[in-house]
Protein backbone atom coordinates (compact mmCIF):
# COMPACT_ATOMS: atom_id res chain seq x y z
CA UNK A 1 0.00 0.00 0.00
CA UNK A 2 1.18 3.41 -0.84
CA UNK A 3 1.21 5.47 2.28
CA UNK A 4 2.27 9.22 2.81
CA UNK A 5 4.61 11.33 5.08
CA UNK A 6 2.41 13.51 6.19
CA UNK A 7 -0.82 11.78 5.75
CA UNK A 8 -2.43 15.35 4.29
CA UNK A 9 -2.01 17.17 1.59
CA UNK A 10 -3.22 20.95 1.04
CA UNK A 11 -2.52 23.12 -2.36
CA UNK A 12 0.58 24.81 -3.00
CA UNK A 13 2.20 22.08 -0.14
CA UNK A 14 3.85 18.79 -0.42
CA UNK A 15 4.23 14.86 1.01
CA UNK A 16 6.48 12.10 0.34
CA UNK A 17 4.79 8.96 -1.21
CA UNK A 18 6.50 5.90 -0.24
CA UNK A 19 5.16 1.88 -1.37
CA UNK A 20 7.40 -0.87 -1.54
CA UNK A 21 7.35 -3.67 -4.16
CA UNK A 22 7.82 -7.30 -2.73
CA UNK A 23 10.40 -7.90 -5.60
CA UNK A 24 12.99 -5.28 -3.53
CA UNK A 25 12.72 -3.74 -7.14
CA UNK A 26 12.13 0.93 -6.78
CA UNK A 27 8.82 1.48 -7.18
CA UNK A 28 7.47 4.93 -9.09
CA UNK A 29 4.79 7.22 -8.54
CA UNK A 30 2.48 8.98 -10.90
CA UNK A 31 -0.51 10.94 -10.23
CA UNK A 32 -4.11 9.84 -12.53
CA UNK A 33 -5.22 13.81 -11.03
CA UNK A 34 -2.69 15.75 -12.37
CA UNK A 35 -4.94 19.03 -12.02
CA UNK A 36 -5.25 18.18 -8.11
CA UNK A 37 -2.02 17.23 -7.69
CA UNK A 38 1.70 16.16 -9.57
CA UNK A 39 3.87 13.79 -8.59
CA UNK A 40 8.00 14.09 -8.93
CA UNK A 41 9.56 11.37 -8.31
CA UNK A 42 8.22 10.14 -4.86
CA UNK A 43 6.99 13.71 -3.77
CA UNK A 44 3.36 14.54 -4.37
CA UNK A 45 2.89 18.52 -4.40
CA UNK A 46 -1.44 20.02 -4.05
CA UNK A 47 -2.12 21.91 -6.96
CA UNK A 48 -6.05 22.76 -6.33
CA UNK A 49 -8.31 21.27 -3.84
CA UNK A 50 -9.97 18.15 -4.86
CA UNK A 51 -9.06 13.94 -4.61
CA UNK A 52 -5.78 13.10 -5.32
CA UNK A 53 -5.23 9.92 -7.18
CA UNK A 54 -1.63 8.75 -6.74
CA UNK A 55 -0.36 5.04 -8.60
CA UNK A 56 2.77 3.35 -7.55
CA UNK A 57 4.22 1.16 -10.33
CA UNK A 58 6.86 -1.42 -10.93
CA UNK A 59 7.38 -2.55 -14.33
CA UNK A 60 9.69 -5.23 -13.96
CA UNK A 61 13.04 -5.99 -14.90
CA UNK A 62 14.22 -9.62 -16.78
CA UNK A 63 13.60 -11.10 -13.60
CA UNK A 64 10.10 -9.96 -12.64
CA UNK A 65 6.98 -9.08 -14.42
CA UNK A 66 5.47 -5.67 -14.03
CA UNK A 67 3.28 -5.44 -10.77
CA UNK A 68 0.01 -4.84 -10.54
CA UNK A 69 -1.05 -0.88 -10.35
CA UNK A 70 -1.38 0.00 -6.77
CA UNK A 71 -3.44 3.33 -6.05
CA UNK A 72 -3.93 6.03 -3.30
CA UNK A 73 -6.52 8.97 -2.91
CA UNK A 74 -6.11 11.70 -0.83
CA UNK A 75 -8.14 14.87 -0.39
CA UNK A 76 -6.20 18.06 -1.17
CA UNK A 77 -7.39 20.83 1.29
CA UNK A 78 -7.36 24.65 0.09
CA UNK A 79 -3.68 25.94 0.61
CA UNK A 80 -2.45 29.11 2.62
CA UNK A 81 -0.86 32.10 1.46
CA UNK A 82 1.76 34.69 1.82
CA UNK A 83 2.58 38.10 0.40
CA UNK A 84 5.77 38.90 0.41
CA UNK A 85 7.03 42.51 0.97
CA UNK A 86 6.21 45.72 -0.81
CA UNK A 87 8.83 47.05 -3.52
CA UNK A 88 7.94 50.38 -5.11
CA UNK A 89 9.54 51.55 -8.16
CA UNK A 90 11.15 54.54 -7.71
CA UNK A 91 10.96 54.14 -3.77
CA UNK A 92 10.05 57.99 -3.47
CA UNK A 93 6.92 59.82 -3.61
CA UNK A 94 5.57 63.45 -3.86
CA UNK A 95 2.17 65.20 -3.96
CA UNK A 96 1.19 64.93 -7.89
CA UNK A 97 3.55 62.17 -8.25
CA UNK A 98 3.69 58.16 -8.77
CA UNK A 99 5.03 54.98 -8.14
CA UNK A 100 4.43 51.59 -8.81
CA UNK A 101 3.94 48.61 -6.51
CA UNK A 102 4.76 45.27 -6.59
CA UNK A 103 4.35 42.31 -4.57
CA UNK A 104 4.14 38.73 -4.72
CA UNK A 105 1.96 36.07 -3.57
CA UNK A 106 3.27 32.17 -2.54
CA UNK A 107 0.31 31.27 -4.03
CA UNK A 108 1.03 33.03 -7.60
CA UNK A 109 -1.77 34.96 -7.18
CA UNK A 110 -2.25 38.59 -8.19
CA UNK A 111 -1.60 40.53 -5.49
CA UNK A 112 -4.18 43.61 -5.47
CA UNK A 113 -3.41 47.21 -3.43
CA UNK A 114 -5.05 49.62 -1.50
CA UNK A 115 -4.78 52.81 0.10
CA UNK A 116 -5.53 53.15 3.74
CA UNK A 117 -4.69 56.98 3.96
CA UNK A 118 -6.53 57.88 0.56
CA UNK A 119 -6.55 61.89 1.45
CA UNK A 120 -2.58 61.16 1.32
CA UNK A 121 -2.48 58.69 -1.24
CA UNK A 122 -4.26 56.94 -3.96
CA UNK A 123 -3.95 53.78 -5.40
CA UNK A 124 -5.19 52.52 -9.19
CA UNK A 125 -3.93 49.20 -10.01
CA UNK A 126 -0.49 49.09 -9.35
CA UNK A 127 0.21 52.66 -9.60
CA UNK A 128 0.52 54.70 -6.58
CA UNK A 129 -0.23 58.86 -6.47
CA UNK A 130 0.86 61.37 -3.77
CA UNK A 131 -2.44 63.25 -2.72
CA UNK A 132 -0.80 65.76 -0.24
CA UNK A 133 1.70 65.17 2.42
CA UNK A 134 1.66 63.03 4.59
CA UNK A 135 2.65 59.03 6.01
CA UNK A 136 0.83 57.11 2.92
CA UNK A 137 -0.05 53.38 4.02
CA UNK A 138 -0.51 50.74 1.28
CA UNK A 139 -2.63 47.59 1.77
CA UNK A 140 -1.28 44.58 -0.21
CA UNK A 141 -4.39 42.25 -0.50
CA UNK A 142 -4.75 38.34 -1.91
CA UNK A 143 -8.34 37.28 -0.91
CA UNK A 144 -7.81 33.82 -2.40
CA UNK A 145 -9.90 31.75 -4.37
CA UNK A 146 -11.15 27.90 -4.25
CA UNK A 147 -7.57 26.69 -3.84
CA UNK A 148 -6.23 29.16 -1.66
CA UNK A 149 -7.22 30.90 1.86
CA UNK A 150 -6.89 34.78 1.75
CA UNK A 151 -3.55 35.64 2.62
CA UNK A 152 -2.43 37.84 5.58
CA UNK A 153 -2.07 41.45 4.58
CA UNK A 154 1.28 43.32 3.83
CA UNK A 155 1.59 47.59 4.80
CA UNK A 156 4.24 49.27 3.59
CA UNK A 157 4.54 53.00 4.51
CA UNK A 158 5.84 55.89 2.22
CA UNK A 159 6.39 59.91 3.05
CA UNK A 160 4.47 61.86 0.70
CA UNK A 161 6.88 65.06 0.52
CA UNK A 162 5.82 68.28 -1.30
CA UNK A 163 5.44 68.06 -5.35
CA UNK A 164 6.94 70.22 -7.95
CA UNK A 165 4.59 72.29 -10.19
CA UNK A 166 5.13 74.19 -13.18
CA UNK A 167 2.88 76.47 -15.09
CA UNK A 168 1.87 76.60 -18.92
CA UNK A 169 2.15 79.76 -21.28
CA UNK A 170 0.38 82.68 -20.24
CA UNK A 171 -2.61 83.80 -23.07
CA UNK A 172 -4.47 86.66 -22.73
CA UNK A 173 -7.90 87.22 -24.50
CA UNK A 174 -8.19 89.56 -26.38
CA UNK A 175 -4.16 89.56 -27.26
CA UNK A 176 -4.18 93.36 -27.91
CA UNK A 177 -3.99 95.98 -25.13
CA UNK A 178 -4.47 99.78 -24.60
CA UNK A 179 -4.31 102.41 -22.04
CA UNK A 180 -7.82 102.44 -20.01
CA UNK A 181 -8.72 98.87 -21.55
CA UNK A 182 -8.37 95.53 -20.26
CA UNK A 183 -7.58 91.73 -20.86
CA UNK A 184 -8.00 88.39 -19.18
CA UNK A 185 -4.69 86.22 -18.54
CA UNK A 186 -4.82 82.90 -17.86
CA UNK A 187 -2.59 80.06 -17.13
CA UNK A 188 -2.77 76.68 -15.50
CA UNK A 189 -0.55 75.24 -13.17
CA UNK A 190 0.14 71.49 -13.18
CA UNK A 191 -0.97 71.17 -9.65
CA UNK A 192 -4.22 72.18 -10.31
CA UNK A 193 -3.72 74.97 -8.04
CA UNK A 194 -4.98 78.84 -8.94
CA UNK A 195 -2.23 80.48 -10.99
CA UNK A 196 -1.65 84.45 -9.48
CA UNK A 197 -0.91 87.37 -11.60
CA UNK A 198 1.00 90.11 -11.24
CA UNK A 199 2.39 93.15 -13.11
CA UNK A 200 6.31 93.36 -13.28
CA UNK A 201 5.78 96.93 -14.71
CA UNK A 202 3.05 98.57 -12.92
CA UNK A 203 3.59 101.95 -14.30
CA UNK A 204 2.36 100.15 -17.51
CA UNK A 205 -0.21 97.75 -16.56
CA UNK A 206 -1.97 96.58 -13.71
CA UNK A 207 -3.47 93.17 -12.97
CA UNK A 208 -6.62 92.68 -10.91
CA UNK A 209 -7.49 88.79 -10.64
CA UNK A 210 -7.23 87.79 -13.87
CA UNK A 211 -7.44 90.95 -15.07
CA UNK A 212 -5.21 92.93 -16.80
CA UNK A 213 -5.21 96.64 -17.39
CA UNK A 214 -3.42 99.16 -19.91
CA UNK A 215 -2.07 102.48 -17.17
CA UNK A 216 0.16 103.83 -19.93
CA UNK A 217 1.73 103.13 -23.79
CA UNK A 218 5.07 100.53 -23.55
CA UNK A 219 5.68 97.25 -23.00
CA UNK A 220 3.57 95.49 -20.03
CA UNK A 221 4.78 92.20 -18.52
CA UNK A 222 2.78 90.08 -16.85
CA UNK A 223 3.94 87.32 -14.34
CA UNK A 224 2.31 83.82 -13.49
CA UNK A 225 2.86 82.65 -10.01
CA UNK A 226 1.89 79.55 -8.00
CA UNK A 227 3.24 80.22 -4.38
CA UNK A 228 2.52 76.31 -3.18
CA UNK A 229 1.43 75.18 -0.56
CA UNK A 230 1.44 72.43 2.33
CA UNK A 231 1.42 69.91 -1.06
CA UNK A 232 3.18 71.72 -3.67
CA UNK A 233 6.89 74.28 -4.14
CA UNK A 234 6.53 77.39 -5.41
CA UNK A 235 5.90 76.75 -9.12
CA UNK A 236 8.93 78.92 -11.54
CA UNK A 237 7.37 82.00 -12.63
CA UNK A 238 6.33 82.73 -16.18
CA UNK A 239 6.11 85.87 -17.82
CA UNK A 240 4.69 87.14 -20.81
CA UNK A 241 5.37 90.54 -22.60
CA UNK A 242 2.17 92.75 -24.38
CA UNK A 243 3.02 96.48 -25.87
CA UNK A 244 0.05 98.51 -24.77
CA UNK A 245 -0.89 101.24 -27.06
CA UNK A 246 -2.59 104.54 -26.69
CA UNK A 247 -6.22 104.78 -25.92
CA UNK A 248 -9.70 106.24 -26.55
CA UNK A 249 -11.39 108.01 -23.97
CA UNK A 250 -15.01 109.33 -23.81
CA UNK A 251 -16.30 112.21 -21.58
CA UNK A 252 -19.64 111.24 -19.74
CA UNK A 253 -22.64 113.42 -19.36
CA UNK A 254 -21.64 116.44 -17.36
CA UNK A 255 -23.60 116.62 -13.97
CA UNK A 256 -24.35 119.68 -12.46
CA UNK A 257 -24.48 119.88 -8.96
CA UNK A 258 -27.07 121.88 -8.19
CA UNK A 259 -28.44 121.71 -11.66
CA UNK A 260 -30.09 124.81 -11.05
CA UNK A 261 -28.12 128.09 -11.40
CA UNK A 262 -28.81 131.89 -10.88
CA UNK A 263 -26.92 135.00 -10.92
CA UNK A 264 -24.23 134.89 -8.24
CA UNK A 265 -24.98 131.76 -7.52
CA UNK A 266 -22.78 128.53 -8.18
CA UNK A 267 -22.98 124.91 -9.01
CA UNK A 268 -20.27 122.49 -9.48
CA UNK A 269 -19.57 120.55 -12.89
CA UNK A 270 -18.50 117.18 -13.19
CA UNK A 271 -17.97 115.03 -15.98
CA UNK A 272 -15.55 111.64 -15.69
CA UNK A 273 -13.56 110.99 -18.76
CA UNK A 274 -13.18 107.58 -18.98
CA UNK A 275 -9.14 107.64 -19.23
CA UNK A 276 -9.75 108.95 -15.64
CA UNK A 277 -7.82 111.99 -16.82
CA UNK A 278 -9.36 115.11 -15.03
CA UNK A 279 -11.69 117.08 -17.15
CA UNK A 280 -11.77 120.56 -18.09
CA UNK A 281 -14.68 123.32 -18.41
CA UNK A 282 -15.53 126.23 -19.97
CA UNK A 283 -18.08 128.82 -20.78
CA UNK A 284 -19.04 129.48 -24.11
CA UNK A 285 -21.12 132.08 -23.00
CA UNK A 286 -18.84 134.25 -20.46
CA UNK A 287 -21.37 137.02 -20.31
CA UNK A 288 -24.07 134.65 -18.89
CA UNK A 289 -21.80 132.21 -16.75
CA UNK A 290 -18.34 131.81 -16.01
CA UNK A 291 -16.13 128.77 -15.02
CA UNK A 292 -12.90 128.82 -12.79
CA UNK A 293 -12.01 125.23 -12.10
CA UNK A 294 -15.09 122.93 -11.74
CA UNK A 295 -17.49 125.87 -10.48
CA UNK A 296 -19.89 127.48 -12.65
CA UNK A 297 -20.92 130.80 -11.55
CA UNK A 298 -23.86 133.08 -13.00
CA UNK A 299 -23.30 136.42 -14.37
CA UNK A 300 -26.30 137.43 -15.86
CA UNK A 301 -29.59 136.30 -16.46
CA UNK A 302 -29.31 133.94 -19.82
CA UNK A 303 -28.50 130.49 -21.31
CA UNK A 304 -25.37 129.28 -20.18
CA UNK A 305 -23.37 126.87 -22.06
CA UNK A 306 -20.13 125.05 -20.59
CA UNK A 307 -17.54 122.28 -22.91
CA UNK A 308 -16.19 119.82 -21.15
CA UNK A 309 -12.70 118.79 -22.60
CA UNK A 310 -10.43 116.47 -22.14
CA UNK A 311 -7.10 116.94 -24.37
CA UNK A 312 -5.46 113.72 -23.84
CA UNK A 313 -1.65 112.39 -22.95
CA UNK A 314 0.94 110.38 -23.80
CA UNK A 315 -1.39 107.67 -23.03
CA UNK A 316 -4.75 109.06 -24.12
CA UNK A 317 -6.40 109.97 -27.38
CA UNK A 318 -8.18 113.91 -26.75
CA UNK A 319 -11.76 112.68 -26.06
CA UNK A 320 -14.49 114.68 -28.41
CA UNK A 321 -16.18 117.63 -26.50
CA UNK A 322 -19.23 117.56 -24.57
CA UNK A 323 -21.10 120.68 -23.54
CA UNK A 324 -24.39 121.51 -21.63
CA UNK A 325 -26.80 124.30 -21.90
CA UNK A 326 -28.19 125.63 -18.20
CA UNK A 327 -30.74 128.48 -17.52
CA UNK A 328 -29.57 130.99 -15.63
CA UNK A 329 -32.15 132.98 -13.28
CA UNK A 330 -32.32 136.16 -11.50
CA UNK A 331 -30.14 135.28 -8.33
CA UNK A 332 -31.08 135.30 -5.01
CA UNK A 333 -28.96 137.93 -2.67
CA UNK A 334 -28.33 138.12 0.69
CA UNK A 335 -27.27 141.21 3.15
CA UNK A 336 -24.73 140.70 5.55
CA UNK A 337 -25.07 142.07 8.69
CA UNK A 338 -25.01 145.62 9.29
CA UNK A 339 -22.28 147.19 11.25
CA UNK A 340 -21.66 150.40 12.64
CA UNK A 341 -18.62 152.65 13.29
CA UNK A 342 -18.44 153.40 15.74
CA UNK A 343 -20.74 150.57 17.12
CA UNK A 344 -22.39 152.85 20.14
CA UNK A 345 -24.29 156.03 19.30
CA UNK A 346 -26.10 158.82 21.82
CA UNK A 347 -28.12 161.21 21.27
CA UNK A 348 -26.73 164.10 19.33
CA UNK A 349 -24.03 161.97 17.39
CA UNK A 350 -23.72 159.48 14.96
CA UNK A 351 -22.17 156.40 13.28
CA UNK A 352 -21.67 154.88 9.69
CA UNK A 353 -23.98 152.33 9.22
CA UNK A 354 -22.31 149.57 6.25
CA UNK A 355 -23.87 146.42 5.14
CA UNK A 356 -23.13 144.43 1.72
CA UNK A 357 -24.98 142.69 -0.44
CA UNK A 358 -23.91 139.72 -1.98
CA UNK A 359 -24.95 140.86 -5.52
CA UNK A 360 -22.57 143.74 -4.70
CA UNK A 361 -25.08 146.16 -5.30
CA UNK A 362 -25.59 148.82 -3.04
CA UNK A 363 -27.30 148.46 0.03
CA UNK A 364 -29.57 151.62 1.28
CA UNK A 365 -30.46 152.27 4.98
CA UNK A 366 -33.34 153.31 6.99
CA UNK A 367 -34.72 154.34 10.14
CA UNK A 368 -37.96 152.07 11.67
CA UNK A 369 -37.04 154.12 14.59
CA UNK A 370 -37.51 158.00 13.56
CA UNK A 371 -37.68 159.01 17.35
CA UNK A 372 -34.99 157.51 18.54
CA UNK A 373 -32.49 157.66 15.55
CA UNK A 374 -32.45 159.12 12.02
CA UNK A 375 -30.67 157.69 8.77
CA UNK A 376 -29.17 160.15 5.86
CA UNK A 377 -27.49 157.46 3.23
CA UNK A 378 -25.25 155.74 6.01
CA UNK A 379 -25.08 158.18 8.57
CA UNK A 380 -27.26 156.69 11.82
CA UNK A 381 -27.65 159.96 13.98
CA UNK A 382 -29.49 159.69 17.75
CA UNK A 383 -32.07 161.57 18.35
CA UNK A 384 -33.36 160.37 22.08
CA UNK A 385 -32.16 157.33 24.40
CA UNK A 386 -33.94 154.14 23.38
CA UNK A 387 -33.56 151.54 20.98
CA UNK A 388 -32.56 152.40 17.56
CA UNK A 389 -33.42 150.00 14.68
CA UNK A 390 -31.67 150.45 11.14
CA UNK A 391 -33.04 148.57 8.29
CA UNK A 392 -30.73 147.71 5.26
CA UNK A 393 -32.50 147.01 1.81
CA UNK A 394 -31.85 145.97 -1.62
CA UNK A 395 -34.46 146.09 -4.50
CA UNK A 396 -32.35 143.79 -7.02
CA UNK A 397 -32.45 144.87 -10.40
CA UNK A 398 -32.71 142.93 -14.03
CA UNK A 399 -30.13 140.10 -12.12
CA UNK A 400 -31.35 139.82 -8.85
CA UNK A 401 -34.70 139.37 -6.90
CA UNK A 402 -34.91 142.10 -3.48
CA UNK A 403 -33.18 141.03 -0.86
CA UNK A 404 -34.64 139.96 2.55
CA UNK A 405 -34.46 143.24 4.91
CA UNK A 406 -31.47 142.75 7.53
CA UNK A 407 -31.70 144.74 10.59
CA UNK A 408 -29.66 145.97 13.33
CA UNK A 409 -30.23 147.43 16.72
CA UNK A 410 -28.42 149.41 18.99
CA UNK A 411 -28.96 151.26 22.16
CA UNK A 412 -29.31 154.92 22.14
CA UNK A 413 -27.53 155.77 25.19
CA UNK A 414 -27.50 159.27 26.93
CA UNK A 415 -25.69 161.89 25.12
CA UNK A 416 -22.74 164.09 25.67
CA UNK A 417 -23.34 167.72 25.71
CA UNK A 418 -21.13 170.89 25.88
CA UNK A 419 -21.63 174.41 26.13
CA UNK A 420 -20.07 177.29 24.24
CA UNK A 421 -18.24 180.16 25.24
CA UNK A 422 -20.49 182.95 27.53
CA UNK A 423 -21.30 185.70 25.10
CA UNK A 424 -22.06 189.16 27.66
CA UNK A 425 -24.02 191.78 25.46
CA UNK A 426 -22.85 194.19 25.84
CA UNK A 427 -19.16 193.04 27.05
CA UNK A 428 -18.66 195.62 29.71
CA UNK A 429 -20.11 196.21 32.72
CA UNK A 430 -20.55 198.88 35.65
CA UNK A 431 -22.14 198.60 39.13
CA UNK A 432 -25.88 199.17 38.58
CA UNK A 433 -25.57 198.68 34.96
CA UNK A 434 -26.65 195.55 33.12
CA UNK A 435 -25.87 193.12 30.38
CA UNK A 436 -27.52 190.00 28.87
CA UNK A 437 -25.46 186.56 29.36
CA UNK A 438 -25.67 183.92 25.80
CA UNK A 439 -24.55 180.67 25.88
CA UNK A 440 -25.27 177.53 23.38
CA UNK A 441 -25.74 174.33 24.31
CA UNK A 442 -24.47 171.68 22.09
CA UNK A 443 -27.71 169.56 23.13
CA UNK A 444 -30.11 172.25 22.08
CA UNK A 445 -30.91 172.62 25.66
CA UNK A 446 -31.71 175.54 27.66
CA UNK A 447 -28.40 177.25 29.45
CA UNK A 448 -28.65 178.60 32.64
CA UNK A 449 -26.77 181.45 34.30
CA UNK A 450 -25.71 181.97 38.31
CA UNK A 451 -23.34 184.26 39.49
CA UNK A 452 -20.31 182.96 42.31
CA UNK A 453 -19.47 186.51 43.03
CA UNK A 454 -23.15 187.40 44.17
CA UNK A 455 -21.47 191.11 46.16
CA UNK A 456 -20.16 191.84 42.51
CA UNK A 457 -22.83 190.82 40.74
CA UNK A 458 -26.33 189.30 40.31
CA UNK A 459 -27.49 187.17 38.02
CA UNK A 460 -31.84 187.19 36.70
CA UNK A 461 -32.24 184.32 34.06
CA UNK A 462 -30.05 185.82 31.32
CA UNK A 463 -29.38 189.21 32.95
CA UNK A 464 -26.33 190.10 34.76
CA UNK A 465 -26.39 193.08 37.22
CA UNK A 466 -23.15 194.59 38.49
CA UNK A 467 -23.42 194.84 42.47
CA UNK A 468 -19.92 196.49 43.38
CA UNK A 469 -16.57 196.86 42.03
CA UNK A 470 -14.34 193.83 41.37
CA UNK A 471 -14.39 190.95 39.53
CA UNK A 472 -17.72 188.92 38.48
CA UNK A 473 -17.84 185.28 37.58
CA UNK A 474 -20.87 184.22 36.08
CA UNK A 475 -21.73 180.00 35.44
CA UNK A 476 -23.37 178.57 32.48
CA UNK A 477 -25.19 175.31 33.22
CA UNK A 478 -27.06 172.80 31.65
CA UNK A 479 -28.08 169.79 33.69
CA UNK A 480 -29.48 167.78 30.78
CA UNK A 481 -32.51 165.48 30.66
CA UNK A 482 -33.38 161.91 29.79
CA UNK A 483 -31.43 162.03 26.42
CA UNK A 484 -28.52 164.15 28.09
CA UNK A 485 -26.16 164.17 30.79
CA UNK A 486 -25.49 167.05 32.08
CA UNK A 487 -22.86 169.76 29.96
CA UNK A 488 -19.53 170.42 32.15
CA UNK A 489 -19.85 174.21 33.71
CA UNK A 490 -18.42 176.87 31.46
CA UNK A 491 -17.48 179.89 33.38
CA UNK A 492 -16.77 184.10 32.45
CA UNK A 493 -14.99 186.69 34.38
CA UNK A 494 -15.89 190.42 33.37
CA UNK A 495 -14.54 193.15 35.65
CA UNK A 496 -17.54 195.59 37.16
CA UNK A 497 -16.65 199.11 37.23
CA UNK A 498 -18.06 202.19 39.17
CA UNK A 499 -21.22 202.77 37.84
CA UNK A 500 -22.64 205.72 36.80
CA UNK A 501 -25.02 207.91 38.60
CA UNK A 502 -27.61 210.97 38.45
CA UNK A 503 -29.44 212.56 40.70
CA UNK A 504 -33.04 213.05 40.58
CA UNK A 505 -34.68 216.77 40.44
CA UNK A 506 -34.93 218.53 43.60
CA UNK A 507 -37.82 219.03 45.75
CA UNK A 508 -38.37 221.94 48.05
CA UNK A 509 -41.17 221.17 50.90
CA UNK A 510 -42.48 224.13 51.21
CA UNK A 511 -42.13 224.72 47.64
CA UNK A 512 -41.87 228.97 48.68
CA UNK A 513 -39.21 230.67 50.29
CA UNK A 514 -39.05 234.16 51.82
CA UNK A 515 -36.19 235.48 53.47
CA UNK A 516 -35.91 235.14 57.15
CA UNK A 517 -37.47 231.49 56.89
CA UNK A 518 -36.41 228.21 55.70
CA UNK A 519 -37.34 225.26 53.03
CA UNK A 520 -36.29 221.60 53.47
CA UNK A 521 -34.11 220.49 50.62
CA UNK A 522 -34.94 216.81 48.71
CA UNK A 523 -33.32 214.86 45.91
CA UNK A 524 -32.42 211.30 45.58
CA UNK A 525 -29.45 209.83 43.59
CA UNK A 526 -30.02 206.71 41.91
CA UNK A 527 -27.12 204.62 43.33
CA UNK A 528 -28.80 205.77 46.43
CA UNK A 529 -25.87 207.68 47.89
CA UNK A 530 -26.63 210.34 49.71
CA UNK A 531 -27.12 214.10 48.28
CA UNK A 532 -25.04 216.67 49.31
CA UNK A 533 -26.93 220.20 49.02
CA UNK A 534 -24.95 223.59 48.42
CA UNK A 535 -25.64 226.94 48.12
CA UNK A 536 -24.15 228.59 44.57
CA UNK A 537 -26.23 232.06 45.42
CA UNK A 538 -25.34 232.71 49.41
CA UNK A 539 -26.28 236.34 49.41
CA UNK A 540 -29.70 234.97 48.86
CA UNK A 541 -29.98 231.90 50.57
CA UNK A 542 -27.48 229.83 52.30
CA UNK A 543 -28.00 226.04 53.02
CA UNK A 544 -27.38 223.86 56.24
CA UNK A 545 -27.90 219.94 55.47
CA UNK A 546 -30.92 220.21 53.75
CA UNK A 547 -32.49 223.66 55.04
CA UNK A 548 -32.26 226.27 52.65
CA UNK A 549 -32.81 229.28 54.82
CA UNK A 550 -33.77 233.03 52.65
CA UNK A 551 -30.87 235.64 53.24
CA UNK A 552 -32.13 238.35 50.78
CA UNK A 553 -34.56 238.66 48.63
CA UNK A 554 -33.16 237.30 44.85
CA UNK A 555 -32.83 233.92 43.24
CA UNK A 556 -31.55 231.60 45.34
CA UNK A 557 -29.93 228.69 43.41
CA UNK A 558 -29.37 224.97 45.27
CA UNK A 559 -27.00 222.48 44.04
CA UNK A 560 -27.57 219.01 44.88
CA UNK A 561 -24.22 216.99 44.40
CA UNK A 562 -23.46 213.18 44.78
CA UNK A 563 -19.72 212.92 45.08
CA UNK A 564 -19.50 208.67 43.96
CA UNK A 565 -17.81 206.72 46.05
CA UNK A 566 -15.41 202.91 45.68
CA UNK A 567 -18.90 201.70 43.26
CA UNK A 568 -20.07 204.90 41.69
CA UNK A 569 -18.45 208.17 39.58
CA UNK A 570 -19.70 211.32 41.28
CA UNK A 571 -23.20 212.36 39.70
Amino acid sequence: AITLNPNTLVVGEATTANATANSGLAVSFTSTTPTICTVNGTTVSGVSAGTCTIAANQVGNDNYLAAAQVTKDIVVGKGNQSIGAIILNPNTLVVGGATRANATASSGLAVSFTSTTPIICTVNGTTLTGVSVGTCRIVASQVGNNNYFAAAQVTKDIVVGKGNQSIGAITLNPNTLVVGEATTANATANSGLAVSFTSTTPTICTVNGTTVSGVSAGTCTIAANQVGNDNYLAAAQVTKDIVVGKGNQSIGAIILNPNTLVVGGATRANATASSGLAVSFTSTTPIICTVNGTTLTGVSVGTCRIVASQVGNNNYFAAAQVTKDIVVGKGNQSIGAITLNPNTLVVGEATTANATANSGLAVSFTSTTPTICTVNGTTVSGVSAGTCTIAANQVGNDNYLAAAQVTKDIVVGKGNQSIGAIILNPNTLVVGGATRANATASSGLAVSFTSTTPIICTVNGTTLTGVSVGTCRIVASQVGNNNYFAAAQVTKDIVVGKGNQSIGAITLNPNTLVVGEATTANATANSGLAVSFTSTTPTICTVNGTTVSGVSAGTCTIAANQVGNDNYLAA
